[in-house]
């Protein structure tokens, strides 16, 4: 337990080095330099217990030891709350409290990420409250106190801000080009159907021209005629005879 402490120490200063002016990491390695310092402290304990055994404690010391450490360990959290905790990629996701912080396990929440039915152990430093703006980020961009720092930092709250006024209007932006688009659909949908409802009735420019053209006139051979004597069916009935002159020898001119 002692190596993993100091393996997440040697992270810490890492960051540190990078940015020594971050107070969360400042803390964290404040915190990690203390559970370690106390860690040793109980390994020496408890190899000069077994080597001393204490005297058999009765059931009900047992009993008051164990509810005083219970009410030592400060638990923010509880059982089936809905908070923010680090997984494994190092970002912040929805999760159900399952197990909070005891004397036997006073540095891990037990919890379960959504989606997920397995149990996760989590440190106690990488769980926020929940917030729905914030899922899916690393653990330092994500506003929200801890054990032993519950208030936020101005810079946290300033980002938070900001990073909801952001989704904020890129929503808006969002569903105002959706709408825009929307009705630039509606409109050419419209120009459509007007068009294809002026050709299906004909009112369209070349057949409203071809509508308005008068036709030819053209009177039938089987009309009826105007002159009574005249006969149905016969081309140019009703008019009289061609008149030719009488019929006789053609005389020719004589040349001279």
């Amino acid at each position: 337990m002692s190596e993993d402490y100091s393996f997440q120490l040697a992270q810490v200063e890492e960051a540190l080095s990078k940015d020594p002016s971050n107070a969360d990491l400042q803390q964290m390695q404040r915190d990690l330099l203390e559970l370690i310092s106390l860690m040793g402290v109980a390994a020496a304990q408890s190899a000069s217990n077994t080597q001393a055994p204490k005297p058999k404690r009765s059931h009900f010391e047992v009993e008051q030891d164990s509810k005083e450490k219970e009410e030592e360990v400060d638990v923010r959290w509880v059982k089936n709350q809905t908070v923010l905790a680090k997984y494994k990629d190092g970002k912040m996701y929805e999760a159900v409290v399952d197990s909070v912080p005891s004397a036997a396990q006073p540095t891990h929440y037990t919890v379960v990420f959504k989606g997920y039915t397995s149990k996760e152990k989590v440190l106690v430093e990488n769980v926020r409250d929940f917030d729905p703006t914030q899922v899916a980020k690393p653990l330092a961009a994500v506003a929200g106190g801890t054990l032993n720092k519950r208030n936020p930092t101005p810079k946290a709250v300033a980002a938070a801000f900001s990073n909801g006024t952001d989704r904020a209007s890129k929503r808006k932006k969002n569903n105002l080009e959706y709408h825009e688009h929307i009705t630039q659909k509606e409109v050419e949908h419209s120009v459509k159907q007007s068009a294809w409802k002026q050709f299906a009735s004909g009112s369209g420019s070349k057949k409203s021209a071809l509508k308005t053209t008068a036709p030819l006139k053209k009177t039938s051979m089987f009309a009826t005629p105007e002159d009574p004597t005249a006969k149905v069916g016969v081309v140019g009935g009703g008019r009289g005879l061609t008149s030719f002159q009488q019929r006789g020898k053609h005389v020719y001119d004589r040349v001279e």
